[in-house]
């Protein structure tokens, strides 16, 4: 057998020919110092005098090849051509201590040939039922997954849970490509949204091996399964860059990379258990040490903790709930178990502050390595908790193939294996048409991901999202002028936004949007070096309606009325901050993220206090013409049954005694001003810029008896809305059906925005999302949101975690239909009485001159076989119109009675063409 091994060095890589035969353990020794890539055979174990009784230790443990914990490179790997040679995964060494044995003289590469001579069962549960090991839907996807010819996609291969998992050995993934696909490594997902986590495992080994021609073969090797639900964090925000999973009772090394923003100051051992369900059913005991952080350009460490004092160490924070520190041949770690009393417990050590210096120099945009030692013994998980991230190149051409999958792994000498499961791949060559109106719109940043991303993740996921036909990406806005340490000096700020600068480069639209509402705004550091003038209040400062004043932290709770005072410098460098940060990223325009209690401080569970200062209350008479508040009117409007209005000081007592409504009013139009002067600011450099809100729903406010639907739940009042923004994006919820969070909702939202504008026409987008990366219904949703419940198009609230190929792949078709069939929603009508169904599936029906068609939403897991009666009202028009199957190319011989079979989760699309 002849293999070329790449080796890799600190000064590149060298190709050598070595002849070995089959079942031989040979290694490669070199005299320079080298930087130890290739995982935990050549880390030095917890008590091993030498790197080769480390190996030693490795197979002597059961362990086939290296098992360190890292994604596998294509620049610098062990690469074995061969049927049973592995290519070894490269990683930064897990700390100093293994650099300094390295310079000494150590292996180069370890390359295990082995063959497997246990029998293979098809099954997951071993003989005496010791181990029970579930089974996940490796490919969920149920019908073709259509991507974009020369484009790169990612695929969560899910690893399965079960309980005895510590029994579990060389648990390996083999996924078969056909010819024109090839796996892409290297490449590490940050692990963290606004609604759900990704615990990403990157294979140790990787063998690859061509089974013919026209097939390659990947083996992905891991040394156990189960998730602890322990990571390695950084924060804040949350960034999850190392996952612990199962280790089979061994010291193995774990591996991730991440990027730093501005607020990367703390390091986190972390089990969150309070607010992550999902993870509770995790029970084991981990133990964990060698925490390092290095910057990746040039491997200097910045953080490192070995508890080698016997102590915590740099970790003097975090719950402690069950976490304790062990010693084990005079060497310290950490143990953290996690059994039925810590199932609901978050347990965690943090290290922030003045406590981890080296933290502190963390450059934002820098990219840094994490790694860890733990070895784990896991008793059960859940399923569907953890994934695999696979890459996958797709070559050019037209084409229809298949990508196949399973996995294998070892418990007491026999292995198991689960059966092949196929995914098929529809390769379009032609490039994907974006709707002309219609708005097709993903928070990129939502939450904490995207932008957080390493350059190459960030590049294939905006290709990806081009490829589907997304228009507009929302990036978070982090900079303020305000902030420390440019204290309202715009010109020392670095204005330029890379991942926006990538998004416009690929053809898209791009606007930052402003975090609920516009955050970190410097408000203690400006009031601080600008006190206020005696007698007035600070910019800080409110009064509430018990006639308190209060200090806010804020911005929603600051008064607005002195907040965009013109003799305030404060709001004013806001303002030229946002001209001139729009004209160095060519923003398209601005996006306001308003998630905030409503503004007429009725008792709800999250009321937000108005300020009642007499700069408001001068303000609200000269917005009303009313002159005496004491005064009721000749019809008054009750606030709320039963308020209790004795409780209020003056002047908030007489406002919400009597002009309760006039105070919504005057409200929701001063921060319609504030939005105003914004997107103002943007449109002198592009006069096109449109202004987006974020916000509520259209709803009642609880026990209020008076006309306060006008008043959504998050402190918007629509009417005034109306007069300042451009487009409304709807709450964060799938909106199906005729129902309150349906067709209604949308049309009560859209006649508010245009109650008080003048009769002008405000966009109202529907939101998709889903907790959960197996998103099924994402191109129902997608489709629902114009053609069933009206909106103007849709926006996808979150990424990061919950998508892979095969979701964007239902986004894709999505939007194309959309696309096919924009100027029915256009110029079209809609009227659902000439089509009934004879299954309580949803529908609706579109006409433009004497063309219709009819969508069929089935959002359920079965195929429904369905009759489709429709009405030409005179049985000869039905002579010269045909019926088409969009999806199919069905053609129908009778367009008035259609038997069709609408498919699980699918849109079913009848095309009727005049002849």
């Amino acid at each position: 057998m002849i293999l070329k091994l790449t080796q890799a060095t600190n000064r590149g890589c060298k190709m050598r020919k070595i002849i070995v035969n089959k079942n031989v353990l040979f290694t490669l020794l070199r005299q320079k110092a080298l930087w130890l890539t290739t995982g935990n055979i050549l880390r030095r174990s917890k008590g091993a005098s030498s790197v080769a009784e480390a190996a030693m230790e490795d197979r002597m443990a059961g362990q086939d090849g290296a098992l360190g914990f890292a994604g596998f490179r294509k620049d610098s790997t062990c690469v074995a051509r061969a049927t049973s040679a592995e290519q070894v995964a490269p990683r930064l060494p897990a700390s100093p201590r293994l650099c300094r044995t390295s310079a000494a003289g150590c292996f180069t590469a370890i390359v295990t040939l082995s063959l497997i001579g246990a029998s293979v069962v098809h099954g997951q549960t071993n003989a005496d039922h010791a181990v029970k090991v579930n089974s996940p839907d490796i490919f969920w996807l149920k019908r073709p997954l259509h991507v974009a010819a020369d484009s790169v996609q990612y695929i969560f291969l899910p690893i399965p849970g079960g309980e005895g998992l510590d029994q579990v050995r060389n648990f390996k993934y083999i996924i078969d490509l056909p010819e024109g696909f090839e796996l892409v490594g290297g490449s590490y997902l940050n692990g963290h949204s606004a609604f759900g986590d990704l615990h990403p495992v990157y294979p140790s080994s990787v063998k690859t091996m061509a089974l013919d021609k026209n097939i390659t073969r990947h083996e992905l090797g891991i040394p156990g399964i189960g998730f602890t639900g322990l990571s390695v964090w950084l924060s804040h925000p949350y960034i999850s860059v190392v996952s612990i999973t199962g280790t089979g009772g061994r010291w193995i090394d774990f591996y991730g990379e991440t990027r730093a923003s501005d607020f990367t100051k703390v390091a986190w051992l972390l089990r969150w258990s309070d607010s992550r369900a999902s993870i509770q059913p995790c029970r084991g005991v981990v133990d964990v040490d060698d925490i390092v952080i290095r910057r990746k350009s040039n491997g200097q460490i910045v953080f490192e903790e070995h508890f080698n004092d016997g102590s915590f160490g740099k970790f003097k924070g975090g719950q402690k709930n069950g976490v304790s520190l062990e010693k084990e041949n005079d060497n310290y770690f950490v143990r953290i178990k996690t059994g039925d009393a810590e199932a609901k417990i978050q347990q965690s050590i943090n290290a922030s502050g003045t406590n981890a210096p080296g933290l502190q120099s963390l450059i934002p945009g820098e990219d840094y390595a994490v790694t860890c030692r733990a070895r784990t013994v896991i008793t059960r998980t859940p399923d569907y908790i953890y994934h695999m991230p696979v890459w996958i190149k797709i070559g050019g051409g037209e084409k229809e193939t298949e990508i196949r999958a399973h996995y294998e792994y070892e418990i007491g000498g026999k292995q198991y294996s689960v059966p092949e499961q196929k995914l098929r791949v529809i390769v379009d060559n032609k490039d994907v048409k974006n709707p002309k109106t219609l708005e097709t719109v993903l928070w990129s940043e939502a939450e904490d991901c995207m932008g957080l991303q390493l350059d190459q993740i960030q590049d294939r996921l905006l290709d990806l999202t081009k490829s589907c036909g997304i228009k507009l990406h929302l990036t978070e806005l982090k900079l303020n002028p305000w902030k420390s340490p440019y204290d309202g000096k715009v010109n020392k700020m670095d204005l330029r936004d890379p991942l926006t600068e990538k998004i416009k480069r690929r053809g898209m639209n791009a606007m930052p949007y402003l975090a609920f509402p516009y955050k970190d705004m410097g408000f203690e550091a400006y009031v601080s070096n600008h006190p206020p003038a005696p007698g007035k209040l600070a910019l800080d400062e409110y009064v509430n309606q018990f006639g308190q004043t209060n200090k806010a932290t804020k911005i929603y709770n600051v008064c607005p009325t002195r907040l965009c005072d013109e003799h305030s410098d404060y709001w004013p460098v806001i303002l030229k901050f946002l001209k001139e940060a729009a004209e160095v990223n060519k923003w398209d325009g601005l996006m306001w993220d308003f998630e905030v209690p409503n503004i007429l401080t009725v008792p709800l569970k999250r009321k937000c206090e108005s300020c009642f200062c007499p700069d408001c209350i001068e303000a609200f008479k000269q917005y009303t013409a009313i002159k005496d508040i004491a005064k009721a009117p000749e019809n008054r409007v009750m606030l709320e049954k039963d308020y209790p209005l004795q409780d209020l000081a003056e002047p908030a007592r007489s406002i919400l005694s009597n002009y309760p409504l006039e105070w919504l009013k005057f409200k929701g139009d001063q921060k319609g001003k504030m939005w105003q002067s914004m997107i103002t600011a943007v449109r002198e450099v592009n006069p096109a810029a449109r202004f987006y809100l974020y916000s509520g729903s259209y709803q009642a406010m609880g026990r209020a008896e008076a006309p306060w639907h006008h008043c959504e739940f998050y402190g918007v009042y629509p009417p005034a809305a109306g007069r300042y923004v451009d487009v409304f994006m709807e709450i964060h919820s799938p909106m199906r059906g005729k129902g309150k969070w349906g067709l209604e909702e949308i049309k009560l939202m859209r006649e508010a925005l245009k109650a008080d504008s003048g009769g002008r026409k405000v966009p109202v987008l529907n939101t998709v999302f889903a907790e959960t990366t197996r998103y099924l219904l994402a191109k129902n949703d997608a489709i629902q949101s114009v053609a069933l419940t009206e909106a103007n198009g849709f926006q996808i609230y979150s990424w990061g975690g919950m998508f892979d190929s095969q979701t964007w792949s239902l986004v894709r078709e999505g939007i194309q239909v959309l696309t096919a069939f924009e100027d029915f929603f256009l110029e079209g009508t809609r009227f659902d009485q000439v089509a009934t169904l004879d299954k309580p599936l949803e529908h609706s029906v579109w006409i433009k001159g004497e063309d219709r068609v009819v969508f069929i939403f089935n959002n359920t897991d079965k195929d429904e076989k369905v009759t489709l009666k429709n009405d030409f009202r005179v049985k000869y028009a039905a002579n010269r119109v045909t019926a088409t199957n969009h999806a199919t190319g069905e053609i129908y011989a009778d367009p008035e009675t259609i038997a069709c079979t609408a498919p699980a989760y699918d849109t079913t699309i009848i095309h009727f063409k005049a002849r």
